[in-house]
């Protein structure tokens, strides 16, 4: 039966528009030896295991084991994914991506329509739809959250093409964009872009925030300890099989996974990966895994000598030896990065990028002598955590081979980005969580003042050129463009890829109609549990 519980879908993001066909290398090699269920998709579209009657008893409330904790409860107060799986399931968008055919499908926009010129789109509403406190959900409230969105750092970017939002009635929002956007509908899929209510929020905000539509809400909210949701029986859409979902917030990976092998937890995330042969062999739970598209990379400041100088920055990337930090510093648990668009993104990225920079210490060190260092020099690593402490060890022991002594010096997250901010750094440890819209993968880590642009790259053609991709539609037009800016990139090298990280995720072997997202960005808002 463990294996049976787990409906697995294994299409995902590999069916994305391959329109555009890129050799390369497999990273069959980099595979986990003993791997547990792979899976993805989405779970609203996912069949029922167990045959559901109205006679079926459910188990009334799954807990979810959680890493980190909800600071704040406003969609669009941060972009980390530890946010994601509550407002996925109290909140809802105009419009949802789903992830086994990557399709944008109807959310609170029952249909929509785009404008010859794609300047204008124009939602039509579900007319049933309530927020949690009874009122209607109304085209005024999508105006309101996005212009919100406007002022909102986290959210800013997704509507920066917005040049206007008007309500036409009560259930008809037009919105006018000030250029073409190719990526515009994925951007408002996000969670970022929740509606909320302009009553609610306008007449207290701390509360209001709190309101969404989704199919289930918020009724208790305990920062540091636990975030509580109950199913709402007036959502206009299919009724959840659970009655309630609690959030609990453990920041101790063994603590977790004690809590999930005891039954007081179905859901553990993140178990420790040195842990996973625990998981494996426990018949009451079980490990789901998935190749993802969370990428960690190493990036350097370009404003800032030595690393001005892209011939440094080549040598770094030639003297650095990803295989080994995907052993050490990943349990061997990912697959290499070979550019910043992971080989689910096609047809804009390609893997034969895996060309510019194996490693090569000879080349590195002429490299280093070509600009003008041929002695090296010494420059400080900033690592906020454990696996990038690993990086930065495996880093520095490459790096002595060419003559840089390099420095590691551990942080927390706000000194990390103050760091950044203020240019005052040299070299770090990063991730970056891919978007399905190439613009937001591509621009925000390269064009010149974009928020996560952590190595202040700036070239003119590069901004320009991704602008050109942005404002067309044409997909193969569209791919050759950002194979020209990922090449453009690749050779100035402002950050070097490493490897993308695989989610993974252990359960209670009973849970149903649930599957694993590739950025661990999960929806449990259809899982179940029948009661034996």
């Amino acid at each position: 039966m463990k294996m049976k519980r787990i409906f697995c879908l294994i299409l995902a993001l590999v069916m994305l528009l391959s329109v555009v066909g890129c050799g390369g290398k497999t990273d069959d090699d980099q595979k986990d030896p003993n791997p547990g269920t792979e899976v993805t998709g989405d779970p609203s579209a996912m069949p029922m295991v167990t045959k559901i009657d109205a006679n079926t008893k459910f188990q009334k409330e799954i807990v979810v084991a959680q890493y980190g904790d909800l600071p704040v409860m406003d969609t669009m107060g941060s972009n980390d994914i530890i946010y994601g799986a509550v407002f996925m399931m109290v909140y809802e968008r105009l419009v949802h991506q789903n992830k086994t055919t990557n399709e944008l499908e109807p959310e609170l926009a029952k249909k929509w329509d785009i404008s010859d010129d794609g300047l204008t789109y124009t939602f039509y509403l579900e007319e049933n739809a309530k927020f949690h406190n009874g009122d209607p959900v109304l085209a005024s409230d999508v105006v309101y959250t996005f212009n919100r969105a406007k002022e909102q750092p986290s959210a800013s970017a997704k509507v920066a093409s917005v040049a206007s939002v008007e309500a036409v009635d009560e259930h008809t929002v037009k919105i006018t964009l000030s250029s073409p956007n190719a990526d515009f509908m994925y951007n408002i899929s996000y969670q970022t872009l929740s509606i909320l209510s302009e009553k609610a929020v306008t007449a207290d905000p701390a509360e209001g925030l709190k309101i969404g539509c989704g199919p289930y809400k918020l009724t208790e909210w305990v920062s540091g300890d636990h975030c509580t949701i109950v199913r709402n029986d007036d959502y206009y859409g299919q009724k959840p099989y659970t009655e309630k979902f609690t959030f609990k917030v453990m920041t101790e990976a063994s603590a977790r996974l004690i809590a999930l092998q005891s039954g007081d937890v179905d859901i553990c995330l993140n178990p420790d990966k040195v842990e996973l042969d625990i998981v494996r062999k426990d018949e009451n739970i079980e490990l789901l895994q998935v190749k993802g598209v969370k990428m960690y990379y190493i990036v350097m400041n370009t404003t800032k000598a030595p690393f001005d100088n892209v011939k440094v920055r080549q040598a770094i990337a030639l003297a650095t030896e990803k295989d080994q930090m995907i052993q050490v510093a990943a349990e061997g648990l990912a697959s290499v990065a070979h550019t910043f668009f992971p080989p689910e993104m096609k047809p804009y990225t390609c893997e034969d990028y895996d060309s510019y920079y194996p490693a090569d210490y000879d080349k590195a060190k002429a490299l280093l002598a070509e600009a003008g260092y041929p002695d090296g020099f010494e420059i400080e690593f900033l690592a906020r955590d454990e696996a990038r402490v690993l990086q930065a060890q495996i880093l520095a022991e490459s790096l002595k081979k060419i003559g840089i002594t390099m420095k590691i010096t551990q942080c927390d997250t706000a000194a990390m980005r103050s760091a950044i901010k203020d240019k005052s750094y040299d070299i770090c440890g990063y991730n970056w969580s891919n978007s399905l819209a190439p613009d937001m993968s591509c621009s925000d880590l390269f064009a010149t003042g974009k928020g996560d642009n952590n190595s202040h790259f700036s070239e003119p053609w590069f901004d320009e050129t991704a602008q050109k991709a942005l404002a067309t539609s044409d997909v193969n037009e569209r791919a050759e463009l950002y194979h020209e800016m990922q090449k453009f990139v690749m050779e100035r090298v402002p950050l070097i890829p490493l490897y993308y990280e695989n989610m993974y995720i252990a359960v209670d072997n009973k849970l149903e109609n649930f599957a694993l997202d590739n950025c661990n960005l999960n929806d449990y808002t259809y899982c179940y549990i029948v009661e034996e």
